[in-house]
């Protein structure tokens, strides 16, 4: 079996509560997980070699660390002119209206496919 890269961001082993319903066990059998620890480098990893980047919301932060505005939007602009998907896990990141400078959502990034498939198990 080949593995695919997933990058998540620090709080993955929380994200494993979240997905228990069978993505992200799944995710840990079939992927190999990378996180440098920087949102562009890790975004550049996930245009060259991953399948799917995550960061998550978590107990913390409830509505996610990423801010929409300046680190969300333009990284799902970039990774949806390369051919992928951009979400918050509910819907495309680039359709959501801000209410705030600094609001803060989760972002998943990487293939159609595999975005997709988080989507339909966080629904």
């Amino acid at each position: 079996m080949k593995l695919r890269p997933v990058i998540f961001g620090y709080s993955w082993l929380i994200s494993v509560q979240v997905f228990k319903g069978g993505y992200l066990v799944l995710v840990m059998r079939l992927f190999q997980g990378r996180y440098i620890g920087s949102l562009v480098g890790d975004f550049h990893q996930t245009l060259l070699y991953s399948d799917i980047y995550g960061y998550p919301r978590d107990k913390k932060s409830k509505n996610g660390k990423l801010r929409l505005l300046y680190e969300c939007a333009p990284m799902s602009f970039i990774v949806e002119q390369a051919g992928r998907k951009g979400s918050d896990g509910h819907q495309r990141v680039l359709d959501i209206q801000p209410t705030e400078i600094h609001q803060r959502v989760p972002l998943y990034i990487g293939s159609q496919e595999e975005v997709e498939k988080l989507e339909k198990y966080l629904a």
